[in-house]
């Protein structure tokens, strides 16, 4: 080769290196019978818990502590990398427990009521009626939101 060609070839050379990689999201199908509709339904049965009679204490504080340790339960058995920050799993679960959580604390809240005021019990129901509106009217709210913003 000539002196030429060597000198010419420096300044057309254009090789370069490269990969690329496709990323695509399987969608909600895999987590939606595994994690979205079990903790779903443990939501809703806490609700019910407002139905259930305060004097049946083993009952109703028995049911909402159950949800709660499932749902936690079935947060851990995601498989999910653990550097993944905070994603949309967590809002959810965090949503979804906090109607559980409530159902608790008010149910602790009603306890106390029923042993510092000697109430029966009865006079609850107004409070249980309240409870059961302002928590349905939260998760109906949160669900519509998570669900608009994550089909977005």
């Amino acid at each position: 080769m000539s002196k030429y060609c060597l000198k010419n070839s420096y300044y057309r050379n254009f090789s370069f290196t490269g990969c690329q990689i496709k990323l695509q999201r399987r969608g909600i199908g895999a987590l939606s019978s595994t994690f979205y509709i079990p903790t779903f339904l443990f939501a809703i049965f806490s609700m019910i818990s407002f139905l259930i009679h305060p004097q049946a204490i083993p009952g109703r504080i028995g049911l909402t502590v159950t949800l709660f340790l499932i749902s936690s339960n079935v947060y851990a058995s995601v498989n999910a990398p653990s550097t993944r920050g905070f994603s949309y799993i967590e809002v959810w679960i965090i949503g979804s427990q906090i109607p559980i959580a409530f159902a608790i604390f008010e149910y602790g809240c009603i306890l106390a009521a029923m042993k510092i005021w000697n109430h029966s019990g009865d006079n609850t129901k107004c409070i249980d009626l309240y409870s059961f509106i302002i928590t349905t009217i939260f998760y109906a709210t949160f669900n519509a939101y998570y669900w608009l913003t994550l089909l977005k």
